[in-house]
C-alpha cells in the first residue's frame, strides 16, 4: 500500500513571498527578503524558519534554498 498524500501547506502572505522571490533567485536570506519587501530580518528569520518545518525550504549555509 502507498501512503496518501500530503495536502499542500498553505503558505502565509509573506511565505507566499518567498517562494515567489524563490522562483527568481537560487538562494534567499533574511536581509534579501527585507531589501526586496520590507518587514525586519528577524521577521524574515521566523518566517524562513517556518517554512523548514514542512519542508518547502532547506537550509544551506547562511542561506535557504527551495527543497
Amino acid at each position: 500500500q502507498f501512503a496518501a498524500p500530503q495536502p499542500m501547506t498553505k503558505l502565509s502572505e509573506r511565505g507566499q513571498l518567498v517562494v515567489d522571490y524563490l522562483g527568481n533567485h537560487e538562494a534567499v536570506g533574511p536581509s534579501d527578503l527585507s531589501h526586496a519587501y520590507g518587514y525586519s530580518n528577524p521577521t524574515w528569520s521566523r518566517e524562513l524558519g517556518t517554512l523548514c518545518s514542512p519542508g518547502v525550504l532547506r537550509k544551506v549555509g547562511q542561506k535557504y534554498r527551495r527543497v
